[in-house]
């Protein structure tokens, strides 16, 4: 294993501590093989997706300077494409920086008390010119008070990243749906779309930084990593339930308490 063999397994042959030692040994064995796929993976996938755009930039930086820089509408279009793509590279970097920040502790929750379901309407408000524009419906259900103990900044920026997957993925009908519902020791949060569904080989995966499905659109594939790290955070909850045609059930829990 210290030479990188993560192949190597011991045969166990006893049923006393020794053979639960060796039994340990191979699941040991097993988990740092897995880790470090996962490591070559992540690097694979960032490398794929920091240099898209680069690509893209440099190209269309050439083509401003060397072939459409007298020609307006060409060089707006080609500088809008170029601007859109520095976008996304810093909407990358930003998120596995703050990815970092939450799964290394430097960034703790500043926890108080407050209404989870005001905290939805309030989210719930900046989709409505999407809505309008693509003729789509956020349907909110927060009709009920939702006392938690979170962090409201760290919790908007969950409820962000999964609206906006959800929107990535919305079904035919258009709808997404935003859920907030009181528990006798917190609250529950569900945000539902219609779409494809994830596949199931994906579906344990989708929490994994970096990791993008079958059924995926254009992003960073951190989104789900950093909902996780913050929700673990705030000694919350996520589980994610999805059908292949029938769409995704995203479920957030969160205590009215925290953990002294």
């Amino acid at each position: 294993i210290a030479s990188g063999n993560y192949d190597v397994q011991i045969k166990v042959e006893r049923r006393d501590e020794i053979g639960r030692l060796a039994e340990d040994f191979n699941h040991m064995a097993a988990e740092v093989k897995r880790s470090a796929q996962l490591e070559k993976d992540i690097l694979a996938n960032v490398s794929h997706d920091l240099r898209t755009p680069l690509t893209l930039i440099k190209g269309y930086a050439e083509t401003v300077r060397d072939l459409t820089g007298s020609d307006d509408a060409k060089r707006t279009e080609q500088c809008n494409i170029i601007v859109d793509e520095t976008n996304r590279l810093s909407t990358l970097v930003n998120s596995v920086m703050e990815l970092s920040k939450v799964q290394s502790g430097a960034e703790r929750p500043n926890l108080v008390d407050f209404d989870m379901s005001d905290l939805c309407f309030e989210v719930a408000g900046r989709y409505d010119a999407l809505c309008d524009k693509n003729h789509w419906q956020l349907d909110l259900q927060a009709n009920e008070p939702c006392p938690v103990s979170a962090d409201p900044a760290m919790m908007e920026r969950v409820m962000h990243n999964l609206l906006g997957n959800a929107f990535h993925h919305i079904g035919a009908d258009g709808v997404v749906v935003l859920r907030a519902i009181p528990q006798e020791k917190g609250c529950r949060i569900e945000i539902e779309d219609h779409g494809p569904g994830i596949p199931p080989e994906d579906l344990e995966n989708v929490k994994t930084k970096f990791y993008k499905g079958s059924n995926s659109v254009r992003g960073s594939g951190i989104g789900l990593a950093l909902v996780d790290s913050i929700m673990t955070a705030l000694d919350g909850t996520l589980d994610i339930k999805s059908t292949l045609g029938r769409g995704t059930v995203v479920t957030l829990g969160l205590p009215l308490y925290h953990k002294a």
